[in-house]
């Protein structure tokens, strides 16, 4: 109370109660981060923080903008994942930051968990990789981007992520994973560079963006890989520019009825 020189303060993990009037008239704090260990905070907390525009709540806390006596708009909800943190914003932009590969998920990522209020991923520069599934079902989100230190998108990555409409991958990218943007139904737009030299099972199947390259030929290449020819039928012959033919790429393909495949093809 009254500590008008506290500026921001980091509550431990063995903390679980924040007292009546703790910080009140510390004029000067401006930032607070409260652990989910914390499960009941008294009145009157924050009073007269003025300051005050930023309250860090760990994912899984049960505190409410009314316990906290902030206005919601103040609240961040955060996630440590290994090397990586994950902060959402009230307005629904969900931001990773911190150095080195983000991990894979079955199922659970901070981003899934909250599927429902993501509108916009902001991955920062030194995060290196996107992790599988990390982003899947997230039906909201509409806006992401992706720094140049991230060199591959893993499996599932933004399975049905129904509401993305383009999607922009830097150059610094070499791979991406099976299913990686599958049942996006309203991608449209898919900018893939040319640093690009392996593309998973199945990772555009589902969106708009394939069934109109699929109108313009058949067969489907990107970058020398032949990822789709479902929609051929007849006699094929595969271009001497492709080196390699992705898995299932003709995978009930009952119309065909002869193939050539060129000696440029190496897988």
């Amino acid at each position: 109370q009254n500590c008008t020189g506290l500026t921001s303060i980091t509550i431990p993990k063995s903390v679980t109660s924040i007292e009546y009037f703790a910080f009140q008239y510390c004029t000067g704090l401006t930032s607070v981060t409260i652990p989910k260990s914390v499960t009941s905070i008294g009145s009157g907390v924050f009073d007269s923080c003025d300051k005050l525009t930023e309250v860090l709540l760990e994912g899984g806390s049960k505190l409410t903008s009314g316990q906290l006596g902030v206005d919601a708009s103040k609240i961040r909800t955060y996630w440590n994942e290994d090397n990586l943190t994950w902060t959402l914003t009230a307005d629904g932009t969900m931001t990773i930051s911190g150095e080195g590969a983000m991990k894979d998920y079955a199922y659970g990522s901070p981003a899934t968990r909250k599927k429902d209020k993501v509108k916009k991923v902001v991955i920062e520069d030194g995060v290196t990789s996107i992790g599988t599934s990390a982003f899947q079902h997230c039906s909201s989100l509409t806006d992401i981007s992706i720094p140049k230190s991230v060199t591959s998108i893993g499996n599932y990555a933004f399975y049905d992520c129904s509401s993305l409409t383009d999607i922009t991958i830097p150059g610094s990218v070499t791979c991406i994973g099976e299913n990686a943007f599958s049942w996006c139904s309203n991608l449209t737009s898919i900018e893939i560079p040319s640093s690009v030299t392996s593309i998973g099972d199945g990772a555009f199947s589902g969106t708009p963006w394939l069934t109109s390259k699929q109108n313009e030929n058949p067969l489907v290449i990107v970058n020398g890989i032949l990822i789709d020819g479902t929609a051929c039928s007849g006699e094929v012959t595969i271009p001497n520019d492709v080196t390699s033919i992705g898995v299932s790429a003709f995978q009930n393909c009952t119309g065909l009825t002869s193939i050539t495949i060129p000696k440029s093809v190496t897988s």
